[in-house]
């Protein structure tokens, strides 16, 4: 049993389906439907009732007398209760229940989980990391035919010095990985990637406010290292640098390739769905920072902590603002700063 929109009882009869309901609660019109069914290719949709501003559920599939106050749901049991005090979703301006015009419910929208999100992050992480191998391993062959008498050593010096090989397979693997990430954002959710990821516009103003916070922490991060005694730009990446061969490869393996591919992942797949959990915004935030941080293992333990602070700043801007494309300007904003120093370092 169910009841329409003016509280009256109606029946169902349907073999494949099992429909209750209650008529009202407490004087406020509400409809508590109960439906079970079997079949595939059954659409929910909700039409507004502004004569009692609630929902009555419509469908074609119900028996003659009730198909404007029930609906078919694949593939389980939900209940859809409706209150007056959901007036919002009614149409104001339609009189008829039957002319409102129909919401479709999308089948799912919610992102992957969080043990679910994590553990195909770092797949991708892992499938970054083999392709960058396979550049490593066809390098090494062609390495040991020019140097047929050279020893493990040798070839292992090599390859951590040679930018050619580094940039080459950040510039090859970051748009693969780039596409793995909206190959599992496809299989997850019927929400496009754009908003998954959260690519909503913002305002130039609030981008220069968030670039002008990295101004001050990158000039904060390079006088501290200035009176640690440190270098500002790590030796191994000045080597790198002067090894590339091709400048603007590694240009575009530093601004461009390795920030976009790094923010879809760690502030837009992996920010999405740690922050539909229970840790929210705070732990997303610190998880993403702390695992991005983790994976740049070609550096001793201060630059990882400073590119942890790095990680807390984009994270930041990626909740207050809710869009990626601030994190993304911040990193590739960074890594500018970063190349033109290693440019600087390197020649001279």
């Amino acid at each position: 049993h169910a009841y329409d929109h003016n509280g009256n009882s109606i029946s169902v009869t349907d073999p494949l389906a099992n429909v209750t309901g209650s008529a009202f609660d407490g004087g406020t019109p509400i409809l508590d439907l109960e439906y079970t069914h079997d079949l595939a290719d059954r659409s929910l949709l909700a039409t507004g009732t502004p004569m009692h501003n609630c929902i009555i559920l419509a469908v074609a599939l119900a028996s003659p007398p009730c198909h404007a106050n029930l609906a078919f749901i694949f593939p389980a049991t939900i209940i859809m209760r409706c209150r007056a005090a959901m007036a919002g979703m009614a149409d104001p301006g339609v009189t008829d229940p039957d002319m409102a015009p129909p919401v479709i419910v999308e089948k799912n929208q919610a992102p992957w989980g969080f043990w679910s999100t994590l553990g195909l992050s770092i797949v991708v992480v892992l499938v970054y990391f083999l392709i960058s191998v396979l550049i490593v391993i066809a390098f090494g062959v062609a390495f040991l035919a020019d140097n047929p008498g050279a020893g493990i050593g040798e070839f292992t010096a090599a390859v951590a010095t040679d930018g050619f090989v580094s940039f080459l397979g950040v510039s090859l693997a970051a748009p693969l990985c780039a596409g793995l990430v909206l190959l599992f954002i496809r299989l997850k959710a019927s929400l496009p990637a754009r908003e998954y990821l959260c690519l909503v516009p913002v305002g130039a103003k609030t981008v220069l406010l968030w670039l002008g916070a990295l101004a001050l922490l990158l000039a904060g991060s390079d006088i501290l290292t200035y009176f640690l005694d440190r270098p500002i730009v790590p030796d191994i990446m000045v080597e790198l640098y002067r090894t590339s061969r091709f400048a603007a490869l590694a240009w575009f393996a530093i601004i461009i390739a390795a920030p976009v591919f790094e923010e879809v992942l760690f502030r837009g797949f992996m920010f999405r769905g740690i922050q539909a959990s229970a840790l929210g915004n705070g732990g997303a935030i610190l998880i993403t920072a702390a695992i991005w941080a983790a994976i740049h293992i070609q550096y001793d333990g201060y630059l990882i902590a400073t590119i942890f602070v790095l990680g807390i700043l984009f994270g930041a801007a990626r909740a207050v603002t809710g869009s990626l494309y601030p994190t993304i300007a911040l990193h590739v904003a960074a890594n500018l700063v970063a190349t033109i120093e290693m440019h600087l370092f390197a020649a001279g």
